[in-house]
């Protein structure tokens, strides 16, 4: 299993919690699966940190040449992503921030789904 690093928005670099690579190469070469686990959460949410971070991630990996397929999956039982974390929507006070919020989401789910792979 790779521990993943993130950079903070101050630009500091620290190990990913929440996600997690393996590699499966022993089984399918290029093969790796992509764990998400918020640690002390019942259930993986979109929160600020957590999309930010899943963003970034992903379009890392996309980079790396050694990956030829990638599984995303969430180590929750019986659950992938609850959806937003219902405390950062009750910050939203306009249909702006709501917006935003909700644009932040939709931007990790089409970088996933943009994640081609040249076999």
């Amino acid at each position: 299993m790779e521990t993943l690093t993130t950079t903070n928005r101050a630009g500091t670099k620290g190990m990913s919690a929440a996600l997690k690579l393996v590699d499966h190469s022993s089984i399918v070469e290029g093969l790796f699966a992509l764990h998400l686990d918020l640690p002390n959460e019942k259930v993986n949410k979109f929160s600020t940190s957590f999309t930010a971070e899943m963003r970034d991630q992903i379009e890392a990996l996309k980079k790396r040449k050694d990956i030829k397929a990638l599984v995303v999956l969430s180590d929750k039982e019986g659950i992938f992503i609850a959806g937003a974390d219902i405390e950062l929507i009750r910050t939203v006070k306009t249909p702006d921030d709501g917006y935003t919020l909700a644009k932040q989401a939709q931007d990790v789910i089409a970088a996933i789904k943009s994640y081609l792979f040249q076999l």
